[in-house]
Order: structure tokens, then C-alpha cells, then sequence
């Protein structure tokens, strides 16, 4: 399936091979195309900026509860001695929700 900016691409190499007195009938399409097009890729470009940027960023609010997140060094276990973000929560409601920093970085 195509976009839009490739449909364009598509429609301009053809409407370059018309005949010069069909181009003039057909311009006022293309032009309005082309800003779909661009506004196309606009959309797309900030849709996978803000998903990058999601990507990195580290959550301050537990996804499960709604509770604060805090540092905490893990005691035991294979992670033991490393940071990660735990739920505020975990003592009163039992949230264990946890995000690993070392990874994130």
C-alpha cells in the first residue's frame, strides 16, 4: 500500500510525460495533492519524533496505580545493587510496578 508522498512522487513523473496543453487542466490537482502530501509528512515526521521521544523518556508516574515513582536500589536477587524506579505504592496497595534505569540509559 502506498502514502500519500509516494502517491505524489507517483503522480508528478506521471503528469511530467503529459502533453503540454493537458498539464494546464491537471495542475490545480496536482498542486492540492502536493500539500496533502506535505502535510503528510509533516504528521508523520512529529508522529515518530513523539515516539522516539516517549522511547527515552523515564516515567514519573506508575502506569499501574497512578502513584509516584522513587530511586530505589534493588537487595536482592540478579539486580541486586542496581537503580530502578519503583511505585511509592508498594507498601500501602502492594504495586510492584518497576522500571529498570541502567537499561533505559
Amino acid at each position: 500500500m502506498l502514502d500519500p508522498d509516494q502517491v505524489y512522487r507517483v503522480a508528478s513523473v506521471l503528469f511530467s510525460r503529459l502533453r503540454s496543453d493537458l498539464k494546464n487542466d491537471f495542475r490545480p490537482a496536482l498542486d492540492a495533492f502536493g500539500e496533502r502530501s506535505k502535510r503528510f509528512r509533516q504528521t508523520r515526521a512529529e508522529e515518530q519524533f513523539q515516539k522516539k521521544r516517549s522511547a527515552t523518556e523515564v516515567p514519573s508516574v506508575c502506569p499501574k496505580c497512578g502513584g509516584t515513582l522513587v530511586r530505589r536500589i534493588a537487595k536482592r536477587g540478579e539486580r541486586r545493587g542496581k537503580a530502578f524506579l519503583g511505585c511509592a505504592n508498594f507498601a500501602t496497595t502492594g504495586c510492584k510496578f518497576g522500571y529498570n534505569l541502567e537499561e533505559s540509559a
